[in-house]
């Protein structure tokens, strides 16, 4: 009951969500004031809720299809969720939005991101590409107003670069995971839509822009020496960051079976989950 509970919460998710806002703040704000450091707990706190609200929500339109892609995950089928699941979200997101009534701008910006959330969960999950930019689109777009509390753009900036091509890449890959129940239902996601090598073609593409920004970043790190960075950012980028995701192309390549794709799908997950920790090194 307990495992069941942290899969269909995406515990690690929102763990690996807060870690990194946290993460982020410790290595960009310097003499910062007591009210900033209360903003980004207060901020951190809302995207955690607003995250947690859009699993809700997702799991609810998805009950039947999940049936079929992910048989016992869903939050829906633990007994709380099947009584107070619509409850939940309408609370958790309202918390989530609210909890920064003090700055208007956060509160305008969580209620967006938790519109488009619905959205997603309603409607643009069956549309080929659409739905994937609008998930890769609010993880990447949630660390923006990090720059905005703490005056800091230059990590920021390649961190919401890399999360939106590392989002889109997973995203595409869990569609082609879960084509048997999405077809089923008659959603039209990419996956569906096209041809097995497209998909494939999409994914690398994603992949192979994070591989060029990581050499580049490593190129300036080596030489250029301008980004104010640790010296061991350039071991973390050639020894680990790099060659992940070069596997992670050859696992597209090769990928043809369901639980190739879910292997692929965790493989991304976890080159994502190595992005949040560089930030302990830089």
């Amino acid at each position: 009951m307990f495992k069941q509970l942290l899969i269909s919460t995406r515990f690690g998710n929102l763990l690996m969500t807060a870690v990194f806002i946290f993460l982020v703040y410790n290595k960009t704000a310097r003499n910062v004031s007591t009210n900033v450091d209360l903003t980004v707990l207060l901020y951190g706190l809302g995207v955690v809720l607003i995250m947690f609200g859009g699993y809700i929500i997702n799991d609810y339109y998805d009950q039947k299809i999940d049936e079929e892609n992910r048989p016992g995950n869903n939050l829906f089928t633990i007994p709380f969720f099947k009584k107070w699941g619509i409850v939940s979200y309408v609370v958790i997101s309202a918390l989530g939005i609210g909890i920064n009534f003090q700055r208007p701008f956060l509160t305008v910006f969580m209620a967006i991101v938790a519109s488009s959330l619905f959205f997603y969960a309603k409607w643009a999950k069956g549309w080929p590409f659409i739905g994937n930019f609008i998930v890769a689109l609010c993880t990447a777009a949630t660390i923006y107003p990090l720059a905005t509390i703490i005056g800091s753009w230059s990590i920021i900036s390649v961190y919401m670069a890399f999360a939106f091509l590392m989002s889109m890449a997973r995203e595409m890959s869990k569609d082609v995971e879960d084509i048997d129940g999405d077809k089923k239902y008659g959603l039209k996601t990419a996956a569906i839509l096209l041809p097995r090598n497209v998909v494939k073609a999409n994914i690398l593409t994603f992949l192979f822009i994070t591989l060029l920004g990581l050499s580049y970043l490593a190129y300036h790190i080596a030489f250029l020496d301008d980004l104010n960075l640790s010296s061991t950012t350039i071991y973390y980028l050639l020894f680990l960051m790099i060659p992940i995701v070069i596997r992670s192309m050859n696992m597209v390549i090769r990928a043809n079976e369901k639980e190739e794709w879910h292997k692929l799908s965790n493989w991304l997950k976890m080159i994502m989950l190595a992005g949040v920790i560089s930030l302990a090194i830089i």
